[in-house]
C-alpha cells in the first residue's frame, strides 16, 4: 500500500493543530481496537512517526489516510471530520 502524504498540515511552530479533535478521534479509534502505534500505522500504510504525530495533533490526516481509516475500521466520514455520525 502506498503511504498517504501527511506533511502538508504541519504548522512551522510545531504547535499542534486546529484539527485537534480529528486527532483525538484517531488516537480514540486506535484505542478502541487495543492496536499498538506500530499496529495502527501499518494497517493505515504510515510511517510509525506518522501516527504519533497525528495522535499529538502536529498533523491533521489528509484525505486518503481519512479514506483508509474509514473502510478499514468502520467509521464515518461524519464522525471523523466532526464527531457525530
Amino acid at each position: 500500500m502506498r503511504t498517504p502524504k501527511t506533511s502538508t498540515l504541519l504548522k512551522k511552530s510545531g504547535e499542534p493543530n486546529e484539527h485537534a479533535d480529528v486527532c483525538k478521534r484517531f488516537l480514540q479509534t486506535r484505542k478502541e481496537m487495543k492496536l499498538t502505534q506500530e499496529d495502527f500505522a501499518e494497517m493505515l500504510g504510515l510511517k510509525l512517526s506518522t501516527v504519533k504525530a497525528i495522535e499529538r495533533g502536529y498533523f491533521c490526516p489528509t484525505i486518503s489516510v481519512i479514506k483508509v481509516w474509514s473502510r478499514r475500521f468502520n467509521k464515518s466520514y461524519n464522525w471523523i471530520l466532526g464527531g457525530k455520525d
